[in-house]
């Protein structure tokens, strides 16, 4: 779990310097035997960048499921909440608890210098109700800010559901 971990924060990290818009990545480290894939997708709503990952760690049958949301501001400091979110899949509403969140703030990174992202793991059950699901929304809590409901668009949701459907 840790090389998951250690290995989708770089994912992560690198997806953060891409440029595009929304795209599949797919990755295979033989180094530590991972193979991952993602849905990168770039500025909806108040977020800068939601990456959906599932990744398969050396001799793993089943993945894990790990999403990253980030946010780049000029002004001030949106600090994800370190407790939960919550998801809305149909009519069902679940908290998942945050993995981990981080704030940084960059220096020379010119007009948007305030970073924050969070990760949040997601547990088998959640994975199974995205497969056939036609609207997801994400309820993202903020400790400095209010909170912001985000409708995942039906484009994006699609992109979800091919990472799932992935083999390894």
């Amino acid at each position: 779990m840790k090389k998951f971990i250690g290995l989708f924060v770089l994912v992560v990290l690198f997806c953060l310097t891409s440029t595009s818009e929304a795209k599949i990545s797919r990755q295979y480290d033989s180094f530590s035997d991972y193979y991952g894939v993602s849905s990168i997708v770039s500025n909806i709503g108040d977020l800068n960048r939601i990456v959906f990952a599932k990744g398969y760690t050396k001799n793993s049958t089943t993945p894990n499921y790990m999403l990253t949301l980030a946010k780049y501001t000029h002004d001030n400091w949106w600090f994800f909440s370190s407790n939960f979110l919550e998801i809305k899949i149909g009519d069902a509403i679940k908290s998942l608890p945050v993995y981990r969140s981080d704030s940084q703030y960059i220096k020379d990174n010119g007009y948007l210098p305030f970073y924050t992202n969070t990760h949040i793991m997601f547990p088998n059950e959640v994975i199974s109700k995205l497969k056939d699901v036609d609207t997801v929304t994400l309820r993202i809590y903020f400790d400095n800010q209010p909170s912001v409901d985000l409708v995942v668009p039906q484009k994006v949701l699609a992109e979800w559901q091919e990472v799932i459907a992935a083999e390894k």
